[in-house]
């Protein structure tokens, strides 16, 4: 371990020893995933509308994208599903930013099946859309039930392992909860529509800054308060997020950092994704992968830090693909309180960080030796 007597040591040992997965666990649980995952799409693939409009696995959120805080055991995985062939499909902007409408002028010539995920006025709906990929995936995973359990057995590394769990649902994912003595995963499946750079939304969305990744998708999460919620299917840039964030040096490191920094603050209010919209526009504004090359660790905390505050003392957060759009909607009194806190963890940190390195260490609630 490197020598603790200065704050990039302690931060790098932080970030190695305390906040990155343990290889041996991420190696395993993936090949696990994996197993289990050809397994189930195998028996979704026997509905017919399924195996119709299957597309590929998208392997997403924070563990794939090389953010997650905390063990390999959490795994985001969008169904990505093609709209009819040869139907019209038209994408529309609702008036909130970052949701889309996806409507069928021609219903007529739909299969009867998707003909039945309209609402009245023949736009696809998250509602019903979400209803039938429960049903599917439950019926496909009935096939791995003994008595009331779920029961899948992988082999790993020449160890075989044996997970047992049930189906649940939240929101746009169906999760499949799985435990064996050694450890437990949870699988997040949301079903998607994946579209090609031609349909790329235009007003007030930006063009598409990774072109050699075109497609973007749609999810069906709806906003609150908004009417017929049902109408309004969230957009997705996550391969485009990624490609942005890979290969920049302090980014991932750092950015995992304020993840744990708001875990331990409890700072619930903050979504991870508006911490990885912050270094997003950070990094857009300073001009790429030179940026994150140029100073320390130690440089790119206090930056960010920086950063952060502000934008919480400003009331928002811009979402990266829409400006228009505020991902921060918090209450005064709660804003406060986190951005006080904050100013007061910088303040600290500034004044002692050169004679007492660990002094961050009380704020990310970890002891090194």
């Amino acid at each position: 371990m490197a020598s603790l007597n200065n704050f990039e040591n302690v931060l790098q040992t932080i970030h190695s020893k305390h906040i990155s997965l343990p290889e041996h666990e991420v190696r395993r649980n993936n090949e696990i995933l994996n197993k289990i995952l050809n397994q189930i799409i195998t028996e979704l693939k026997s509905d017919p509308f399924f195996a119709k409009h299957y597309n590929r696995i998208f392997y997403g959120g924070s563990y794939f994208d090389g953010l997650r805080v905390g063990a390999p055991t959490e795994f985001d995985l969008d169904i990505l599903l093609k709209v009819p062939k040869n139907v019209t499909s038209v994408l529309e902007h609702t008036n909130e930013p970052g949701y889309l409408s996806l409507k069928f002028p021609e219903p007529d010539k739909l299969e009867d099946m998707f003909k039945k995920l309209l609402d009245d006025k023949n736009y696809l709906s998250t509602e019903k859309m979400r209803r039938h990929m429960i049903s599917i995936v439950q019926k496909a995973t009935n096939k791995f039930k003994v008595g009331s359990e779920l029961v899948f057995n992988a082999n790993s590394n020449g160890t075989n392992y044996q997970l047992k769990g049930v189906l649940t649902t939240s929101g746009p994912a169906v999760t499949l909860k799985l435990k064996c003595r050694e450890f437990n995963i949870d699988v997040d499946l949301v079903p998607c529509f994946e579209f090609p750079k031609e349909k790329w939304p235009t007003g007030g969305y930006r063009s598409n800054p990774v072109p050699q990744k075109g497609n973007f998708f749609i999810v069906p999460k709806s906003p609150k308060n908004k009417h017929p919620a049902e109408r309004y299917w969230r957009l997705s840039f996550q391969e485009q997020e990624r490609e942005l964030l890979n290969g920049k040096d302090t980014l991932k490191p750092t950015l995992k950092i304020f993840k744990k920094l708001r875990d331990v603050q409890q700072h619930n209010a903050v979504a991870s994704y508006y911490i990885k919209t912050v270094f997003l526009w950070e990094d857009e504004k300073n001009g790429g992968a030179a940026y994150w090359k140029k100073g320390t660790m130690t440089d790119t905390f206090f930056k960010m830090l920086e950063n952060y505050i502000k934008y919480l003392e400003s009331g928002k957060i811009p979402y990266f693909w829409n400006k228009k759009n505020n991902l921060l909607s918090v209450d005064k009194i709660h804003l406060d309180n986190m951005k006080n806190r904050l100013r007061y963890i910088e303040k600290d940190l500034k004044a002692k960080y050169q004679t007492d390195p660990l002094v961050i260490c009380q704020y990310l609630d970890i002891k090194l030796k």
